[in-house]
C-alpha cells in the first residue's frame, strides 16, 4: 500500500533540482512535513464528521420528499454511497494515526482520499438528484482542501480537473445505463435539456476549481514567501541541521550563487550569557575568517538577522569526520594516519603563523571529504574555542566559562590549568591524541569520568601506539607519536612545520597516496545520500559546539 502511494505522490509531489527556486521548494516541503501530516488529520477527521451530520440531517431525521428529481431506487443508491464518504475518511484518519508516513506518502494518501471522495460526491449526486447541479458538496470539498491542506498549486488543478472530467462522464455513463434517467429526462423535456444540463454543471465546476485552485495559489504563495523570508543576508535557509548549545546550524543555499551553505547562527537564551556568547561567537568568525589554507573550513560571510541574531556562513561538507571513520572501521593504517596528519599539519601551520591557536584538536573537527577528484581532503573544523596567542581578553572568557576549555578526552594539560598561558605546542598535544586514537581506536586514558581523563592528561604517561594497535606501526611514527604526548611542551615538536617534517620522514612500502584514497572511498566511501547526512549529522554536532 505503501509503495502505490508512494508512486501515485510521484506525479504530483515536487522534487527537488539544481534551482533556487526548486531547491527551495523541496526544502519548504521537508520542513513542512508535519503540517501536511497535522492537516491532513484535521481534513480526514472534519470529513467524516461533516458526513455523519450530513447523513443524519438529510437522509435520516430529515429526508427529502419523492419529487421529479428524486428517482426511487437509484436514489437509494445515492443514499448508500454517503457511506463511501464516512468509510473513506475514518480510514484515512486510522492511517494517518501512524506519524512515519513520508512526504510523498502524505501527499500520495491526500491525492487518493480527495480524488476518491469527489467521484464519490458526484455519482451519489447523480444518482441521488440526477437534475441538481453539483455545488455545494464539491464545492465543500474542494475548498476545504485548498484552506487546510498545504499543497502545491499543482496538486489542487489536479482535483479540479478530477471533477471537471468526472461529472460529464458520469452524467453521461448514467443515461445511457439507467432506463429509469432516461425517462426522467425525457419527462422533463428531452434529450437538450440534459445537454444543457451538463454543460451548465460542468462550467459550475470549473468555476469552483479555479476560485479552490486561486485560494491554494494564494495561501501557498504566503507560505513560500514566509519560506523564503527566513534568510540570512543573501542565504536562504532550506532546513536545520540540528542544535546544540551554542546556536543552530542551518542548511542554506546562496541567493544567486545557489551554493550549499551551512549557516551558523548564534542562540543564547539567558540574557546574562548573552554577552559573554556573542564575543566567542565574533571572535570565531573573526579568527576563522583570516585563514585561507586549503585543510581549513572556509568562512563565506557573516552578520547579523533583523532580530539581532549573529550568524556565519561556511561551506557545506559532504564525507565523514574520523569519529566516524574510526568507530565505524577501526583501526587506520599508519600510512593512512601520516597522510591525514600532514595536510592537519598543513592547516596548524598556517594558523599557528597568524598567532592562533586552536584549542579543540579532536576526531570530530577534522573531518575527510572529496574535492575534486582528490579523495581524503582533510578539513579542520570549529575554531569557537580558538584564540590568539597574545589576546588578553581571552583569558577573561576563559575564566567565565569556568576555567577549562576543550574536550577532556583530547586536551593539552596546560589548557586544564586556567592560569597557565598555552601556546601553539597545545595544538600538537591534541593532535598526538588524534593519532593515537587513530591508530589504536582508543581512548588515551580510558576513564569513566571527565575528570579521570583529565587527571590522566596530567599525571599519566599513555602507552604507545605499538602497544595498543592490532595493524603494524612503524617506530618512527611511534615515538612521534609520543613525543607530541609529552607533558612538558618544551619536549613536543615546537611547531607544526616541525611535525610535518618528521612525518614527512617515514618510509612507507606503500605510502598512502590520492590513489589509495580514491580507492578506499569507492570501495567503503557512503552513498552521496550517505554522505549528506553524515555531513549535516557532523555540522549538527561538532561545528556546534
Amino acid at each position: 500500500m505503501a509503495r502505490f502511494i508512494e508512486h501515485i505522490s510521484k506525479v504530483h509531489a515536487p522534487t527537488a533540482t539544481t534551482t533556487a527556486g526548486s531547491t527551495l521548494d523541496a526544502g519548504f516541503e521537508r520542513s513542512s512535513h508535519s503540517l501536511l501530516l497535522s492537516r491532513l488529520r484535521l481534513v480526514a477527521i472534519l470529513g467524516f464528521f461533516i458526513c455523519i451530520v450530513m447523513y443524519l440531517t438529510k437522509i435520516v431525521f430529515l429526508p427529502l420528499p419523492e419529487t421529479t428529481e428524486s428517482i426511487t431506487g437509484l436514489s437509494d443508491w445515492g443514499r448508500q454511497l454517503f457511506h463511501g464518504h464516512k468509510i473513506s475518511f475514518a480510514i484515512v484518519s486510522l492511517m494517518l494515526l501512524w506519524s512515519g508516513w513520508s512526504w510523498r506518502q502524505l501527499v500520495g494518501i491526500d491525492y487518493i482520499m480527495m480524488t476518491f471522495n469527489i467521484v464519490v460526491a458526484i455519482v451519489a449526486m447523480a444518482l441521488f438528484h440526477p437534475a441538481q447541479t453539483p455545488d455545494f458538496g464539491l464545492a465543500l470539498l474542494l475548498f476545504i482542501h485548498a484552506a487546510f491542506v498545504p499543497c502545491r498549486v499543482a496538486i489542487q488543478v489536479g482535483l479540479a480537473l478530477t471533477a471537471v472530467i468526472a461529472y460529464p462522464l458520469c452524467q453521461f455513463a448514467n443515461y445511457h445505463l439507467f432506463v429509469e434517467i432516461q425517462q426522467f429526462w425525457i419527462a422533463m423535456g428531452g434529450r437538450e435539456l440534459f445537454q444543457s444540463h451538463i454543460l451548465s454543471g460542468t462550467v459550475d465546476i470549473v468555476v469552483i476549481g479555479i476560485l479552490s485552485t486561486l485560494v491554494t495559489r494564494v495561501l501557498y504563495r504566503i507560505r513560500s514567501d514566509l519560506r523564503r523570508a527566513e534568510r540570512f543576508g543573501n542565504y536562504i535557509i532550506q532546513r536545520e541541521l540540528g542544535s546544540g548549545g551554542m546556536g543552530k546550524v542551518y542548511y542554506a543555499s546562496h541567493a544567486l550563487l545557489c551554493r550549499p551553505t551551512a549557516i551558523k547562527v548564534l542562540s543564547v537564551e539567558a540574557e546574562a550569557d548573552r554577552e559573554l556568547a556573542i564575543s566567542r561567537f565574533e571572535r570565531e568568525v573573526t579568527l576563522s575568517s583570516k585563514l585561507t589554507h586549503p585543510n581549513t573550513i572556509t568562512i563565506f560571510d557573516y552578520g547579523r538577522t533583523r532580530n539581532a541574531n549573529f550568524y556565519y556562513a561556511m561551506e557545506y561538507l559532504e564525507g565523514m569526520d574520523l569519529q566516524r571513520l574510526v568507530s565505524k572501521f577501526g583501526q587506520i593504517p599508519s600510512s593512512r594516519v601520516v597522510f591525514i596528519l600532514k595536510q592537519v599539519c598543513g592547516s596548524l601551520a598556517e594558523a599557528h603563523s597568524r598567532k592562533i591557536i586552536h584549542r579543540d584538536i579532536k576526531p570530530s573537527n577534522i573531518f575527510l571529504t572529496v574535492r575534486g577528484d582528490i579523495y581524503d581532503f582533510v578539513k579542520v573544523l570549529d575554531f569557537g574555542l580558538a584564540k590568539e596567542i597574545k589576546q588578553t581578553e581571552t583569558a577573561t572568557l576563559q575564566a567565565k566559562q569556568g576555567g577549562f576549555l576543550g574536550t577532556p578526552n583530547f586536551v593539552a594539560p596546560e589548557l586544564i590549568h586556567s592560569k597557565q598561558r598555552a601556546d601553539r605546542r597545545a595544538d600538537l598535544y591534541n593532535l598526538g591524541a588524534v593519532a593515537h586514537w587513530m591508530l589504536t581506536a582508543q581512548p588515551l586514558f580510558p576513564a569513566t569520568s571527565s575528570v579521570e581523563a583529565l587527571v590522566g592528561h596530567l599525571k599519566t604517561v599513555p602507552n604507545r601506539p605499538t602497544e595498543l594497535s592490532e595493524l603494524p606501526v612503524p617506530q618512527l611514527l611511534d615515538d612521534i607519536v609520543m613525543r607530541c604526548l609529552e607533558k612538558d611542551p618544551s619536549k613536543r615538536f615546537q611547531s607544526a612545520e616541525e611535525l610535518s617534517a618528521a612525518l614527512a620522514a617515514i618510509h612507507f612500502e606503500r605510502p598512502w597516496d590520492a590513489v589509495c584514497a580514491k580507492e578506499w572511498w569507492e570501495l567503503h566511501g557512503p552513498a552521496e545520500e550517505d554522505m549528506s547526512s553524515q555531513s549535516e549529522e557532523k555540522l549538527s554536532v561538532a561545528a556546534i559546539a
